[in-house]
């Protein structure tokens, strides 16, 4: 081993763990705790499956580099805290497997976890000029482009500045859903599968919120995406990017450490109905990865009864039926665009709690 911590140091690959490790910086001495974690659970075999997988002695892309951190920092997470029947890579549907499964209360939890290529976005977010996002699907590509046109050739009648448009990731979802599925045994009551999505900012999650949850969501009656994916019982969205850019390997945060992530795990909606899913959620894995779940849950449903009331307040008094179904036009549209980045405004109201629990956050903004 003592060898290998050589290697690395003296590597003259571009890797972010050699270059941190040649600079004894605390980024290095962390992993060097996983490695520690990994070691001590996994079998010879899956240890040195784990170190290839990383590619500390070779060239690897940043992207490549996010994906390998946050697989391993959330297999860390686990092995820390629910080590009961840990297994590393299980297999079941033939060579296709997902990262890690353990028991929990009963279950046997497998964990999926996908980290989408966000280099692109950040590239067209600091162009210069007017970025175009569009907030919600439509219902084809050529709608979708016919909008943005009429939009630009607007906006062109009065400014000079080049109008861009943000690329959504909505179809990314849909492929970690039917990759995932393929990978998870078939939901039943002795499983719970977990595809956990690794974003960067607090404005990424919002996003991802949205194609899980708003028009045609994943995760809705109506949703967008036509192929199997009902194996997934939730989806745990994360910022944990954010703590393995190159600009973090330098820093005194322990960024391999999960608990110090915004993880939010949404149960799949339509198996709530089910008390064998819903209780299990309610119960046992809405604390799994830490109490932001369950405070934001909270600040949903406080969110929805003060709705309640403010439309009731504004509505009581109009007699006039047209003008009533107008008013609850304006009030359902509003609430709409507040539900846009509803995960960043949870966020500022427990600014407080995210920094007494020092907790890596970054709206982006």
């Amino acid at each position: 081993m003592k060898d290998f911590y050589e290697d690395i140091k003296n590597s003259k690959a571009c890797h972010p763990l050699a270059r941190a490790a040649k600079t004894d910086s605390k980024y290095w001495y962390d992993f060097d705790g996983l490695m520690r974690d990994y070691k001590t659970v996994l079998k010879k075999s899956e240890y040195e499956s784990f170190l290839k997988k990383s590619q500390l002695d070779q060239k690897i892309s940043l992207p490549q580099y996010i994906q390998f951190a946050s697989e391993s920092c959330v297999v860390d997470y686990i092995i820390r805290t629910y080590s009961d029947d840990f297994c590393y890579e299980p297999k079941y549907e033939g060579k296709k497997n997902p990262e890690c499964s353990f028991k929990y209360h009963g279950r046997i939890v497998n964990i999926e976890v996908k980290t989408p290529d966000l280099s692109k976005r950040e590239e067209q977010e600091n162009e210069g000029g007017i970025k175009v996002r569009m907030a919600d699907r439509f219902p084809s590509k050529e709608d979708a482009d016919g909008v943005f046109q009429f939009i630009k050739n607007h906006l062109l009648e009065v400014t000079a500045e080049n109008v861009n448009e943000i690329n959504r990731h909505d179809n990314k979802l849909k492929d970690y859903l039917v990759s995932a599925n393929g990978k998870f045994p078939k939901s039943e009551e002795s499983f719970f599968n977990i595809l956990v999505i690794s974003l960067d900012k607090i404005r990424d999650l919002d996003e991802w919120y949205r194609y899980i949850f708003g028009e045609k969501g994943a995760f809705t009656k109506n949703s967008y995406i036509q192929e199997e994916y009902s194996n997934v019982d939730a989806i745990l969205l994360t910022n944990l990017q954010h703590g393995h850019k190159s600009d973090s390997l330098f820093k005194e945060e322990n960024y391999w450490d999960f608990k110090y992530y915004i993880s939010l795990l949404f149960l799949n909606p339509l198996k709530e109905p089910d008390d064998r899913y819903r209780e299990y959620y309610l119960n046992y894995a809405i604390s799994m990865f830490g109490w932001c779940t369950k405070d934001f849950r909270s600040f949903t449903n406080e969110k929805k009864e003060l709705s309640k009331a403010r439309h009731k307040a504004c509505i009581d008094n109009i007699r006039e039926e047209k003008q009533r179904e107008y008013i609850k036009q304006i009030l359902l549209s509003n609430e709409m665009f507040e539900n846009y980045r509803i995960i960043s405004e949870w966020c500022e109201k427990r600014e407080c709690l995210l920094n007494e629990r020092r907790m890596i956050v970054d709206t982006g903004e």
